[in-house]
């Protein structure tokens, strides 16, 4: 099992990781730990991150839920394309003057005026 990479997917398309390949890929790589890992804590959440920045995901974000047994359920992982953007439309508000903004006090003197 190597770890995963961005390269075998199109621009901008997420790659889920769950918990058990997390902790396989941590254990495999890490077999100089004395102990496997059996849940996806501080160490192999870290481990995992630098990993995935290493091969080249730009963005790596940790899933949880709550209402499971373990904390963390997985991993997306994805990498932004590097097209460049189209132009923004042009507004009118850049073409025209900014608008003011006129305050009008009318009092009431009442009858007889």
């Amino acid at each position: 099992m190597n770890f995963p990479t961005p390269e075998d997917l199109e621009p901008d398309t997420p790659y889920f990781c769950d918990r058990d390949e997390i902790l396989a890929l941590y254990n495999r790589f890490c077999e100089a730990k004395k102990q496997k890992a059996s849940s996806v804590a501080k160490t192999v959440k870290g481990w995992f991150y630098s990993e995935a920045k290493k091969c080249g995901w730009d963005g790596v974000h940790f899933v949880t839920n709550t209402k499971a047994r373990t904390k963390y359920v997985g991993c997306v992982m994805w990498k932004m394309s590097t097209a460049p953007k189209p132009p923004a439309p042009e507004t009118s508000s850049a073409k025209t003057p900014p608008k003011r903004i006129i305050k009008i006090t009318i009092e009431d003197t009442g009858p007889g005026d």
